[in-house]
């Protein structure tokens, strides 16, 4: 696992009362809140912005606000604003704080910093919804930076304040309007947080869904988020939990996997047709509707890389001949191409880079890039392999700004994994090929293309003549069958592992005789071989995303986009 650096330690450890940094000015101060508010809290509403610029105004007069869930708050707001704005117009962090010195380091882990400081008043004594944001605002900083452990521990400090204060319940009779849509609304921006940051890390959440007895958001993009994202959590539940994995509950796991699909069927076709529906063209004249519209699709993806995980119900008899298990497996690999096309769609706008919003949701593209390296190494003869090779390296170009340029001291680890996996991934399909060639002819020459950073372009063709083209979003995930059913074999090919050697043995065989190391040292997960890094924030200015997207076919009522295609 990725662990603490000693500039990140530094952040919390042996705080005192003079260690906390001056706020900026209000004038340097005002222009992260507007971004916060503008790309950041437009996603996931954690403030009700008029409450919150009240108090924004009274901390700039002569008599400011002595709370200390406030102070915490407003460091966790300037914090993650000036993530955005340093990322959209390419000003230094430090620039927003002048009175910063050079051994406090930057502006956003001096605003974490002076959350920290408080950590302990929030966690152990506060008694206030405030509490709860500032804590959730600490979280999405962590996340940003990067560090998933870190983001996990103070997410689960905010869930068990927001319990013991009741925000899992309706107080209708007990608050007025604002208040009850501010408590809905933080309660559900730490649901969506909690499930995100357990699920990446393989484990449970903090707030057990059948203590959950508000309401959810009526409408909007959040409101389908949070209905996702319930079904993400069902998935977790039904799929991945320890009581899930008896391997006696092999048949309750194969009919989950059913009706879980139908229920993501359900949702997304629940959906305006059009942007906002996975699927379909992505373009977003309005900047300030791209972070909540591209979260909507990577999670969409994100919930079928879960449901068809390759090792869930494999534990016994699964093999690659087993039509279900081969079927689950070209629906995981689709979702994950869809996700590098959705990343893609970022640099093939042509306008300014969104460091911010890549980097927010990082997690997705690398989850989708373990799978494709994953498919690689278990079937390099396969004629996909060739293309998915060239997703690995529009995740590695496209990422690479993101990572280099963050102010995480983990970012460039990170970077550097994902560079030597692409490598070993190009390295293995030429050797496998050239040997063959050996055997078969005369040589054959296989370019290797160089594989670094942001000098590989991702909007040019395959390095190994593969047309991109030929990959369109929204490809389809299979209609499962009942378990014991007929069904058409849908095979890779004749060069299936073989059931002596299980898949996953197999790639785990190869990576220890490669360079890398221990797989499960630099990815643990729900298994050896996957897991993912994350970060977060958002973006600006205005996309265009529709170059290289097609729309599916116009379909009949009742059919699904994402069936097998006939």
């Amino acid at each position: 696992m990725l662990g603490w650096s000693e500039e990140m330690m530094s952040t919390w450890q042996h705080l005192k009362p003079d260690d906390q940094t001056p706020l900026p000015p209000k004038g340097s101060s005002i222009l992260a809140v507007n971004y916060f508010f503008a790309y950041v809290n437009s996603t996931l509403p954690l403030f009700d912005q008029r409450r919150f610029m009240e108090r924004f105004n009274s901390q700039y007069s002569e008599d400011p606000p002595t709370s200390v869930a406030w102070y915490a708050s407003l460091n966790a707001v300037l914090g993650i604003g000036a993530l955005v704005l340093e990322d959209e117009i390419g000003v230094p962090s430090t620039v927003l704080h002048p009175r910063q010195t050079e051994e406090g380091g930057g502006h956003v882990l001096s605003c974490l910093r002076n959350c920290y400081s408080v950590f302990t008043q929030l966690s152990y004594s506060c008694r206030e919804v405030m509490g709860v944001q500032a804590l959730i605002g600490m979280a999405m900083i962590l996340e940003t930076l990067l560090d998933v452990e870190a983001g996990y521990m103070a997410i689960g400090s905010a869930a068990r304040l927001a319990l013991g204060l009741g925000l899992n319940r309706d107080c209708n009779a007990e608050c007025s309007t604002g208040e009850v849509d501010e408590r809905r609304n933080v309660f559900w921006v730490l649901y969506v947080l909690d499930r995100g940051l357990s699920f990446r890390l393989g484990r449970p959440p903090t707030i057990p869904e059948e203590d959950i007895q508000i309401s959810e958001p009526a409408s909007g993009k959040f409101a389908h988020l949070v209905r996702l994202i319930r079904i993400e959590s069902e998935i977790y539940t039904r799929l991945y939990s320890v009581r899930a994995r008896d391997p006696d509950r092999r048949s309750e796991r194969l009919a989950a996997e059913d009706e879980l699909y139908q229920k993501l069927l359900a949702w997304q076709y629940s959906l305006p047709y059009g942007e906002l529906r996975p699927g379909q063209v992505l373009h977003c004249p309005n900047p300030e509707q791209l972070p909540s519209t591209f979260t909507l699709h990577a999670e969409f993806y994100n919930c079928q890389l879960m449901l068809w995980h390759w090792d869930i119900g494999a534990e016994t008899s699964s093999s690659p001949e087993d039509p279900r298990w081969s079927s689950k497996c070209r629906a995981c690999l689709a979702a994950a191409r869809d996700t590098v096309k959705l990343l893609d769609s970022l640099r093939e706008g042509g306008e300014l880079f969104r460091n911010n919003l890549a980097r927010r949701l990082s997690y997705y593209p690398l989850c989708a890039f373990l799978r494709l390296f994953i498919n690689i190494l278990l079937n390099p003869h396969d004629p996909s392999a060739f293309a998915d090779l060239d997703w690995l390296r529009v995740v590695l170009n496209t990422m690479s700004g993101p990572l280099l340029t963050s102010s995480s001291p983990l970012a460039l680890l990170l970077f550097e994994i994902i560079q030597k996996l692409t490598k070993t991934a190009n390295d293995f399909i030429v050797r496998t090929l050239s040997g063959e060639a050996n055997e078969t002819g005369p040589p054959r020459d296989f370019a290797s293309p160089d594989v670094t950073g942001h000098e590989v372009s991702s909007t040019i063709g395959s390095a190994f003549g593969i047309p991109r083209d030929d990959h369109t979003l929204g490809s389809w995930c299979p209609h499962l069958p009942p378990p014991f059913s007929e069904y058409a074999v849908l095979s890779y090919g004749d060069h299936a592992p073989t059931q002596e050697q299980r898949p996953l043995e197999k790639t785990s065989q190869f990576l220890s005789h490669s360079d890398i190391g221990a797989s499960d040292t630099l990815f643990p997960g729900y298994e050896s071989v996957s897991s993912e890094v994350q970060g977060v924030d958002s973006g600006l200015s205005s996309p265009s995303l529709h170059r290289g997207w097609q729309n599916p076919p116009t379909r009949p009522d009742g059919f699904s986009s994402l069936s097998p295609p006939s």
